[in-house]
């Protein structure tokens, strides 16, 4: 076998071995009644705020609830908005106008965070004095799924 044809085997192999994650239950963010928010102010903040129940599974260690958002923020070189997700009142993550792609946003929300009568999750966006106007979509979802931990 020639360098070249090992080669072709291994990118083969890398391709064919790629890991992805298994889609166990979504639900659009529009069954939690989130509408999504729009700021067209500068330095100005606004919040939406829903409920869910955690997905039957969730507890499984293999499993993870993953909240994806569609998030855009204009003008796109603005340095210090933001979009912050909270559950239950506590900050879990952050999302920058600095290092941001214009794709949807994927928050894994923590079992231990969530309880069985329902969760409360705040999604707020903070726009900066150089910020025209953020968009939260509300066509994201919330899902369970099973993916790897490596």
């Amino acid at each position: 076998m020639s360098f070249k044809s090992f080669l072709v085997l291994i990118g083969l192999f890398i391709l064919f071995s790629s890991v992805h994650a298994i889609t166990l239950e979504e639900k659009a963010l529009s069954n939690y009644n989130f509408q999504g928010i729009e700021v067209v102010a500068p330095a100005a903040t606004e919040c939406a705020t829903f409920a869910f129940t955690p997905f039957e599974g969730n507890e499984n260690e293999d499993n993870d609830t993953i909240l994806s958002l569609p998030v855009q923020f204009f003008p796109s070189e603005d340095f210090d908005s933001n979009v912050t997700v909270a559950v239950e009142n506590e900050l879990i993550h952050t999302i920058y106008s600095r290092n941001f792609t214009p794709t949807d946003t994927h928050v894994e929300i923590p079992a231990e965070k969530q309880k069985a009568n329902g969760t409360l999750v705040t999604v707020c966006a903070n726009a900066s004095p150089a910020l025209s106007r953020i968009l939260v979509g509300s066509e994201g979802s919330m899902g369970l799924y099973q993916q790897p931990h490596f």
